[in-house]
């Protein structure tokens, strides 16, 4: 039903679910939380895969299970955030650029500044 929006993103880092190739599990147990190897799905503030070379427009999150607390998922849409920037703070912004890593997932590090500059 997504393909409605655009083409469906598969990310080669996070292995789908065996019955859906286009769907990946967003979970952790509670007993997970304290082991270091389990990574935090969205720990913090963050745009999905943004680290890609081609970043999906957007994402969808369809929870079958929810957690009686935590877990807590919020959506914001840049866009309209840069709107209602003022025009002082879209002028120090303008023409900045940002680069995205993905670690631990794909990117380990950012590339080198001079060349993102070609």
């Amino acid at each position: 039903m997504t393909e409605v929006f655009a083409p469906l993103v598969r990310v080669p880092y996070i292995t789908p679910l065996p019955e859906d190739p286009d769907i990946i599990a967003v979970l952790k147990e509670a007993s997970e939380a304290s082991e270091a190897k389990i990574a935090n799905f969205g720990g913090d503030w963050h745009s999905d895969f943004s680290f890609l070379e081609l970043p999906p427009g957007g994402s969808v999150l369809y929870a079958l299970e929810i957690p009686p607390f935590g877990g807590d998922t919020l959506w914001a849409n840049q866009a309209a955030a840069y709107e209602w920037l003022s025009d002082d703070l879209k002028a120090q912004i303008e023409g900045k650029r940002a680069i995205h890593i993905g670690a631990p997932y794909g990117v380990k590090a950012p590339p080198k500044f001079e060349d993102k500059l070609k």
